[in-house]
């Protein structure tokens, strides 16, 4: 975390941002007239990672195909997909 003043703004620039940065953050302002606060929340969304890739297969016409495929993400955004790059036709 690094703290930047420049030409009386403050600028808290994160780096390097991981889970255990999310959460509230509050910037407060006094002087002697009083004080004022405002505060905001950073979301960290983890990057989706495959964890087991469907395997290449090979069966028999008329038989099924059964595709595995496993990913770690972010419970808000799951959701896994398999899709087919075999022309319509051939199906």
């Amino acid at each position: 975390m690094i703290l930047l003043f420049v030409h009386c703004w403050f600028f808290l620039l994160l780096q390097n941002i991981g889970i255990t940065d999310a959460g509230v953050y509050e910037c407060i302002a006094q002087n002697s007239k009083g004080e004022a606060s405002r505060s905001t929340e950073v979301v960290v969304r983890r990057q989706t990672q495959i964890r087991q890739a469907p395997a290449d297969l090979t069966v028999t016409a008329g038989t099924q195909a059964k595709f595995v495929c496993t990913a770690l993400t972010d419970p808000d955004e799951a959701g896994v997909s398999i899709s087919s790059s075999v022309p319509q036709s051939i199906r």
